[in-house]
């Protein structure tokens, strides 16, 4: 028995040591492009950067304010053929009652689910005919909803 754990024991250091042995002094090599040599090239453990991937071009917010009082700020970006809207409301969490903690989040909670003119399933209709997604979150400082 002890002979059988002592060929094995041996067969595995073997098999461990002609592994390392395999990759040889330098380590793994590491194959360059087809048809291009990579001798000589110093491997930084940095993947190369195109300086025109770090320009950030962001476009210039337009800001309004309606008659009622709401403040506007616009974003435009016609390269996607998207819309997205959020409106943040300057009262959370920290602006709850003592007595009614979570009412919040509470409100944040019913946008969806209905009106006095439509119920919450055709709300869910709607927004899902349409394609739209439709969020509402509150934190401690504002009540975010976004559509």
């Amino acid at each position: 028995m002890r002979i059988r754990i002592t060929v094995w024991l041996g067969a595995l250091l073997a098999l461990s040591l002609s592994g390392v042995s395999a990759q040889g002094p330098g380590g793994p090599q590491v194959p360059g492009p087809t048809g291009q040599s990579i001798k000589g090239a110093v491997i930084k453990g940095r993947a190369p950067v195109n300086r025109e991937v770090l320009r950030v071009r962001l476009p210039r917010p337009r800001e309004a304010r309606l008659k009622n009082g709401l403040e506007v700020v616009l974003l435009e970006d016609h390269r996607v053929p998207t819309f997205t809207m959020q409106m943040v409301i300057r009262s959370g969490g920290l602006a709850d009652p003592p007595d009614h903690r979570g009412l919040a989040q509470f409100t944040a909670a019913l946008l969806r689910e209905g009106t006095k003119r439509r119920t919450s399933r055709e709300i869910a209709e709607q927004l899902d005919m349409l394609g739209v997604t439709f969020s509402a979150a509150s934190g401690l400082s504002s009540l975010t909803s976004t559509v």
